[in-house]
């Protein structure tokens, strides 16, 4: 006699809504590196591309009209690490200002690791999705998708990017000034910028004046992390949950098992048998 019941182990983390990372730069010094004086604060959110900061590619804390904020000109490539997680819902929020006749860029990645990363999304600014110069415009690219927003110079432009991780979609929100927020784009959130599966990580941004010296320079201020709806927890179901069979001597048999996650996050986990107290047999 054979009789299974399923149990299982796993990763079932629930957590408060909280903001995660909140940055307007007013706590740093004018002239100073980003990520250093992140670090000298507690910090540990800003980095660069190379993972040296305070070296070339750290941009500098500015003041633009009598506000803190974050200046990158072209060879900065300023990496916000957003801990890599694969479960929640969250809000990405910040404002960008880009000068008259210079240009932009940011992303989202899956997996940063240099050039070995992995683009969840881009987003160009006075550029299009090829990189050329297009005053006026921009491109967003995710999950295959390429969508066109218009930009402006001179003012903030606030941008809310929301990944909920659980249910696999991601929305790309973008306000001009004095205009309401718009949804932009909307796209499977496990899939790389060329549409190709990807993973749930929500592993770091990266802001990167791209182009030259001469064009490309924007400011950056006001980011903030949020984690959003509530508490997420995955809910593993086993049907049929326990089996009652009989397997004579030198016999086999196939009983096929459904497990569902009804939950409202993933889990990693690992299912056990438990043959409870059924028949001993030397056979």
């Amino acid at each position: 006699m054979l009789v299974a019941m399923f149990l299982f182990t796993g990763n079932l983390k629930a957590q408060d809504v909280e903001v995660l990372i909140e940055d307007n730069f007013e706590a740093y010094t004018v002239g100073n590196k980003i990520a250093t004086e992140a670090i000298a604060a507690g910090n540990e959110w800003w980095t660069t591309w190379g993972q040296v900061p305070g070296g070339s590619e750290d941009g500098v804390v500015a003041d633009f009209d009598g506000s803190k904020c974050g200046h990158l000109t072209f060879g900065n490539d300023q990496v916000l690490k957003l801990g890599g997680t694969s479960s929640g819902v969250y809000d990405l929020e910040f404002d960008i200002l880009i000068p008259e006749g210079k240009n932009g860029y940011f992303n989202i990645l899956h997996d940063f690791n240099g050039g070995n990363s992995t683009w969840a999304l881009e987003s160009h600014l006075h550029m299009s999705s090829s990189s050329t110069s297009a005053p006026g415009q921009g491109a967003v690219v995710a999950g295959g998708l390429n969508e066109t927003i218009v930009c402006v110079y001179n003012e903030w432009m606030h941008f809310r990017l929301h990944v909920d991780t659980d249910a696999d979609i991601a929305q790309y929100y973008y306000t001009l000034p004095g205009e309401e927020e718009v949804m932009v784009l909307e796209w499977q959130w496990s899939t790389d910028t060329g549409g190709a599966a990807s993973s749930r990580v929500l592993d770091a941004m990266d802001f990167f004046p791209p182009k030259d010296a001469a064009s490309s320079e924007f400011y950056l201020d006001n980011f903030k992390c949020t984690r959003i709806g509530g508490d997420t927890a995955a809910d593993l179901a086993f049907n049929p949950s326990e089996i009652n069979e009989k397997v004579g001597k030198n016999e086999m048999m196939t009983v096929n098992i459904n497990v569902e996650n009804t939950g409202t996050s993933i889990a990693d986990y690992t299912a056990y048998v438990d043959y409870g107290m059924g028949e001993e047999s030397d056979d």
